[in-house]
């Protein structure tokens, strides 16, 4: 991982190696920040170092943040008046119910968008040089993504979504099974068309990155092999952490919401992938599960593991722990309490001699 954060690049030295005039942006950074001005600043940074012949602009949303984050991007502004674009909302946007992707398409005028919130950023001076030579080497495809450092607090755990280690096509039956966690936000770079023409369905998603990146992969999604940013994990503004604190109500509309659009998207791909998405369905009740069983809704939790596991069972490890303890909820948060909960070492044998000993 490189050392990307020395003094960035003056406007005039970036500028310097583009072969069009930077009125004629091929790619829009796009950057949707709400109090994170705890990280905006080296988000910003990453986006300066990078070193690519195509002209870029940073578009910078803030969503009416309450801390810091606004002086920040005012600096970065004024230092970079040619290059940073920069959108601030008196009121959250997101609260609103329109999405970050949405507000993308009204203010990015790049061919490629390249994605990356305000609390991540990269860690490659040529991410976006090689994102967006892959997009014009591959034609037919429309979204490319890489791995992801995983960030917990300060410190590295591990790198996310590492599928190979050579560049390849990630198909959309493996896209969709996977879910929204196939792409770290910050690895994405699409067609700007994509996000142009999502469908009216889309505004009803709880979670938006999953569709994007799913109707982005239609014809399948270029991997590139090499780890190119940090996505944080469980930072406070985070969706999994709104979701985590949301009310019973709010969890039940945001869960409605997500699985009416998969509904559309089964409809607008005329259910050749039925079996797909039915998984990912079982996937996101399953997640829903988690969320009401945080809450100590053991009731909702134990019909939502009911559900996912009537939908398609063993989807994953995961499900099947949480489906085989569903009358024990209390167990399973000791476990995570703990910190015991290994979904990827404990397995099935484990869990009969866990039942039987209780």
């Amino acid at each position: 991982m490189s050392e990307m954060f020395r003094s960035a690049p003056n406007e005039n030295q970036i500028m310097s190696h583009w072969d069009q005039p930077c009125d004629c942006a091929v790619i829009s950074i796009w950057c949707p920040t709400y109090n994170h001005d705890n990280y905006i600043e080296k988000t910003i940074c990453g986006f300066l170092h990078q070193k690519t012949q195509y002209p870029f602009e940073i578009v910078i949303h803030n969503d009416a943040s309450n801390d810091d984050t606004d002086k920040i991007i005012k600096k970065y502004k004024k230092l970079y008046p040619n290059i940073i674009k920069y959108i601030k909302s008196r009121e959250n946007q997101f609260q609103k119910g329109i999405k970050p992707t949405r507000l993308a398409s009204k203010y990015c005028s790049g061919e490629y968008i390249a994605f990356c919130d305000g609390d991540d950023y990269w860690t490659s001076d040529l991410k976006i040089q090689l994102q967006a030579a892959a997009l014009k080497r591959y034609e037919t495809k429309d979204i490319c993504l890489h791995p992801a450092f995983l960030m917990r607090g300060n410190s590295l755990s591990k790198i996310r979504n590492n599928y190979s280690n050579h560049e390849t096509i990630l198909t959309l039956d493996f896209i969709i099974r996977y879910g929204g966690g196939v792409m770290p936000t910050s690895s994405i770079m699409i067609k700007s068309k994509i996000i142009y023409s999502l469908p009216n369905w889309f505004d009803s998603a709880s979670e938006g990155d999953t569709f994007f990146q799913i109707l982005g992969s239609t014809n399948g999604a270029i991997y590139l092999p090499w780890p190119m940013s940090i996505y944080r994990c469980n930072t406070t503004s985070s969706m999994s952490n709104a979701l985590k604190r949301a009310s019973k109500e709010k969890l039940s509309q945001k869960l409605k919401g997500q699985e009416f659009c998969l509904d559309c998207l089964d409809r607008d791909l005329q259910y050749q992938l039925h079996d797909a998405i039915t998984e990912l369905k079982a996937k996101t009740r399953m997640q829903y599960a988690q969320f009401y069983l945080e809450s100590l809704d053991n009731k909702s939790f134990r019909g939502l593991i009911g559900d996912s596991w009537s939908l398609k069972k063993s989807v994953s490890k995961r499900q099947r722990l949480l489906h085989f303890l569903r009358h024990m909820p209390w167990m399973i948060r000791i476990l995570i309490k703990g910190n015991a909960l290994r979904w990827k070492i404990l397995n099935l044998k484990d869990l009969c001699h866990l039942k039987k000993n209780n």
